[in-house]
């Protein structure tokens, strides 16, 4: 940017003497031709040569002064239009940028952030959104956000990226040519159907320094049980404690595995036999560590009605895990999170409409870590930390409020995450994250991507964005009896740039990029499959070469005893939770 505005001063100083001598030129012309010599042997400098010998002659001083206003009188307009303090409209001067004002922004350059295509008499160019900046667009249901903006970033983005899939057609259309080129795919199916995904254990990144170990557990805990605005923060908070103390049991006893579903497991098989396992270790030759054996010990010291209150609110949170086949895919760990920014992988986390509200905790814990782990050091701080990372989250409201990405989405940039952010409308962020919380998010994204609205509050919204412009508007009249003349007067009014109906009647082909320190640009939408160079990319056969691994499947043995009373039923339960326990470890 520097350089660019040192080239553009050399070039206004070049033009500004290249002025200066045609000026002097054609004074020295006109001077002649006055004297009647011969102009062809005027020079720049012949005004200086005459003025010099013959100054002291008022006549040759008053046609030399003469031939210098007229010879620099063109120079002096149009330096005076063009440095002239220009009136500004009375109700504003909205428009939409120009083709200089789009490649000035840099959205030709050919890499960064597929937004759109333009189209310009014969040839197509994407539009492109390079840097760091993060980008949101706006669409509603069914209109064209898949083909027009996910699959064209998945087929052209060269870093590293994480994409929430539902439905899964990314991946059959895009991970193919990803891993052709390169590309380590992964598909995280949350919840697999075919028992084919590949697994993703959050536990595996906590360290295993034990000067470390309690901070990472901690951070798991406070995505899983954060303080809600509605509730006592007690429940949550000894809920975390109870977590600290379960994690750090697994880790201390091994080979016991350390996962989601095993530290549900070891709470659900009731507070009698922990206290037993505690005991245990207390004259065993590996006891608990302090912090697991006080963390375990407030919870089973804690009166039994408060206890019962603490164990639901622990189990709410992790019910997911009594899915057997979430457990299996959350039980190891098939790629590292941390080496996102080291190499190039694409990670599919995969769900299907019908499991999205359901799983959606579990997904939020997927990118509030993903995140996490990947903002701890500055790729300034790492020459190994080369590539960018692209979250492109689609249906980003559907997941909950993702609390690390509403605090710091101003820094995460600088880490090398770049967000794509896709929503419905600006009113499902003010309803997760509350208006003020809505607008920072909002405010974070250097670009917007509006399509067509269907709800008029929303085209409404993006008018008074766009601005206004004045316009003249002429109005006639003449008297009733005809016998007078008519007059006519034009006066400034005010107009939208767009007004609502007709951004509501942008079509389906057609977009607005709202960007900052620039114009409003309207343009067109891409089309994958209409596109020449992404159809040859998508449903590529590469695909064929990664298969999908196969998850354990998991047959938990059922109860055949029917309970007659409450405490037969208690004794069921806990004979469940045994044999599932069991059934687990062999």
């Amino acid at each position: 940017m520097l350089n660019k505005r040192i080239m553009n001063k050399w070039h206004y100083m070049a033009l500004i003497s290249l002025g200066l001598l045609l000026s002097l030129w054609l004074s020295s012309a006109i001077y002649l031709y006055f004297a009647h010599l011969n102009v062809y042997q005027a020079t720049p400098f012949t005004v200086f040569r005459y003025g010099y010998y013959y100054g002291h002659d008022n006549k040759t001083k008053f046609w030399l002064t003469l031939s210098v206003v007229f010879g620099f009188s063109p120079f002096s307009l149009i330096m005076a239009a063009r440095f002239k303090p220009r009136k500004k409209p009375l109700y504003g001067e909205a428009r939409f940028a120009s083709q200089r004002e789009i490649k000035q922004a840099g959205l030709l350059q050919g890499k960064g952030i597929v937004v759109g295509k333009q189209q310009q008499l014969f040839k197509q160019s994407y539009l492109q959104f390079g840097g760091q900046q993060h980008v949101l667009m706006s669409a509603p249901t069914r209109s064209g956000k898949g083909v027009g903006v996910v699959i064209p970033n998945l087929l052209t983005w060269q870093d590293s990226l994480v994409v929430l899939d539902i439905k899964q057609e990314n991946w059959q259309i895009t991970s193919g040519f990803r891993q052709a080129h390169g590309q380590q795919c992964f598909l995280l199916n949350l919840a697999p159907r075919d028992y084919r995904s590949h697994r993703w254990n959050p536990l595996h990144y906590i360290s295993s320094d034990p000067s470390f170990r309690i901070n990472d557990i901690q951070k798991i805990g406070q995505m899983l049980f954060p303080n809600i605005d509605s509730e006592s923060p007690v429940w949550q908070a000894s809920s975390r404690s109870l977590w600290l103390g379960l994690v750090l049991y697994l880790i201390e006893t091994p080979p016991l595995p350390v996962t989601m579903g095993e530290a549900l497991r070891l709470l659900t098989q009731g507070d009698e036999p922990l206290a037993i396992l505690i005991e245990q270790r207390l004259t065993s030759s590996t006891p608990l560590s302090n912090q697991c054996f006080l963390s375990l010990k407030e919870y089973l010291d804690t009166p039994d009605r408060t206890r019962g209150s603490i164990r639901k609110s622990f189990t709410s949170a992790l019910e997911l895990f009594y899915n057997p086949v979430i457990d299996s895919v959350t039980s190891d760990n098939d790629f590292d999170l941390r080496e996102l920014r080291k190499q190039k992988i694409s990670i599919y986390v995969g769900v299907t409409p019908d499991d999205l509200t359901r799983l959606a905790p579990l997904i939020n814990l997927f990118f509030q870590q993903l995140i996490d782990l990947n903002t701890r050091e500055l790729p300034e701080q790492n020459p190994n930390l080369k590539h960018q990372v692209l979250l492109l989250l689609d249906e980003f409201a559907a997941i909950g409020k993702i609390s690390i990405l509403s605090r710091g989405i101003s820094y995460v940039a600088g880490y090398g995450l770049r967000l794509l952010t896709i929503i419905q409308s600006p009113a499902q962020l003010r309803e997760i994250y509350g208006h003020d919380g809505a607008e920072t998010l909002i405010e974070n994204h250097a670009m917007q991507i509006v399509f067509a609205p269907k709800n008029p509050k929303v085209a409404r919204e993006i008018s008074e964005t766009l601005g206004n412009t004045t316009i003249n508007n002429l109005s006639r009249s003449k008297q009733l009896s005809g016998k007078g003349g008519r007059s006519e007067s034009i006066s400034d009014h005010q107009r939208a740039l767009l007004l609502p109906q007709e951004i509501i009647q942008l079509g389906q082909d057609n977009e607005l990029l709202l960007l900052e320190n620039c114009a409003p640009i309207k343009c067109r939408k891409i089309c994958w499959y209409q596109y020449g160079s992404l159809k040859q990319r998508g449903n590529s056969p590469e695909l064929q070469k990664w298969p999908l691994p196969n998850v354990h499947q998991v047959k938990p043995n059922q109860l055949k005893n029917i309970a007659k009373s409450q405490s037969q039923l208690d004794g069921l339960v806990d004979q469940f939770c045994e044999q599932f326990a069991g059934g687990d470890e062999s």
